[in-house]
């Protein structure tokens, strides 16, 4: 039995193709309370009141104030956000990532070129963009143990490049298995996440790039 409290998916073909479809079987409990904040457990919360923080003055009065931090960010500080990075998303990230994707929707992985690198398709449990997100960090990260599943070029394309990676790590490999930033070629950094002109779920990844600092 699936454990719960994990990300888990099963691989599948599209018929007529080599496209590899990543279909999503069950999300973690956290990602279900905040789907059904029914399932959550009733805790008492005391009534939100203004507080005032005790600071201590400065010497010099005249230079004194508050930094108020901009409670609107825009979206241009959303994106990139480096896939790679094992850490939560941030406030900021979790309360923009909020667009609905309904149950069992596809959608594409493409690199900047247009490339469709894999589809994802949720499940019977639908996601918020941010819920998505954190699966796409839990697919760089875990080992793709569906590896011999996989089409016979899609898995030759994911072997090269998980021996790429450890030719660059001085012939030490990053694990046993490849992992799904083989299946992404590397592609970890994500760019977009919004529906096409035709109302099509598209993610855009990229290539790590020295040029930015992805968000953490």
């Amino acid at each position: 039995m699936p454990n719960q409290s994990q990300w888990t998916y099963t691989v599948a073909q599209r018929p007529g193709s080599y496209l590899t479809v990543l279909k999503v079987q069950t999300v973690p409990e956290h990602v279900q309370r905040r789907l059904y904040p029914s399932l959550r457990t009733r805790q008492l919360r005391y009534p939100p009141t203004p507080r005032i923080p005790y600071l201590n003055l400065p010497e010099n009065q005249s230079h004194f104030f508050f930094h108020i931090p901009d409670a609107n960010p825009t979206a241009a500080n959303l994106f990139p956000i480096d896939l790679s990075h094992p850490g939560p998303l941030s406030r900021m990230q979790k309360s923009r990532l909020t667009d609905h994707i309904p149950k069992f929707t596809p959608i594409s992985i493409r690199n900047i070129r247009n490339k469709v690198l894999c589809q994802i398709e949720t499940g019977a449990c639908p996601m918020h963009t941010v819920d998505f997100v954190e699966f796409l960090q839990h697919l760089v990260h875990a080992p793709l143990e569906t590896y011999d599943s996989l089409s016979q070029p899609v898995r030759e394309s994911v072997r090269r490049y998980f021996l790429q990676r450890c030719a660059g790590n001085f012939g030490r490999c990053p694990g046993l298995n490849p992992s799904g930033v083989d299946l992404l070629l590397g592609n970890t950094v994500l760019w977009t996440l919004d529906t096409d002109s035709q109302g099509f779920w598209v993610a855009t990844v990229d290539l790590p790039r020295t040029s930015f600092r992805g968000h953490f």
